[in-house]
């Protein structure tokens, strides 16, 4: 992979967006505290992927609110008690093909960690053997990409998460590659601006 990689990391509700430029074509991964705040409920999205998450209104003074949309995929990974149920011996595929990350395609157990997969934007047709996860963040891209996968790989089905530690690791991204935080791209000034006028 060659080309421009730019990493902005939203301050409000610790949100993260990822931007990776490539070839003039921006591939954009959202990774929210939404998210979280759902597995806090003991919910699991299932369905992770750019087209359902949207900004708020402008004319509302809500450009870097940003929402979560479909819930139709959702499933509860927690019991009444709030305690995690066993995983499932098999469980049928649910998602979107190109954002789902490879234990889907497995149809193994969904859980809280596969869902940051989503950073990286993994594509089954390109990514066919989790040990080949490795060659897709190769320089210039920032090092904090792997540190994130290599904490998440760590993680095991009952685990949750260190939102704040995975946070941490995007902001130092954000900062080593002396990345200017605003505007974003949706926001007047930023990349994308035309899009809103």
């Amino acid at each position: 992979m060659t080309g421009q990689y730019a990493l902005k990391v939203e301050g409000v509700n610790e949100q993260i967006q990822v931007g990776l430029r490539q070839r003039q074509r921006k591939k954009t991964a959202f990774i929210y505290r939404n998210n979280q705040d759902l597995h806090n409920i003991g919910y699991l999205h299932r369905d992770v992927k750019p087209g359902n998450y949207t900004i708020g209104r402008a004319e509302l003074n809500e450009l870097r609110k940003v929402y979560i949309l479909d819930f139709g995929m959702c499933r509860k990974f927690t019991n009444e008690q709030g305690v995690i149920r066993k995983p499932r011996q098999a469980a049928g595929f649910r998602g979107t093909v190109r954002y789902a990350p490879i234990s889907c395609h497995l149809q193994r157990e969904l859980c809280r960690y596969t869902r940051f997969y989503m950073i990286f934007n993994l594509q089954q047709k390109r990514v066919r053997q989790p040990q080949f996860i490795n060659e897709l963040f190769p320089p210039p891209c920032p090092r904090e990409f792997q540190e994130v996968l290599t904490y998440t790989d760590s993680l095991k089905y009952y685990d949750a998460p260190n939102y704040q530690h995975i946070y941490g690791i995007m902001r130092r991204a954000l900062q080593s590659s002396n990345a200017q935080e605003f505007p974003y791209d949706w926001e007047m000034g930023g990349p994308t601006a035309y899009v809103l006028a």
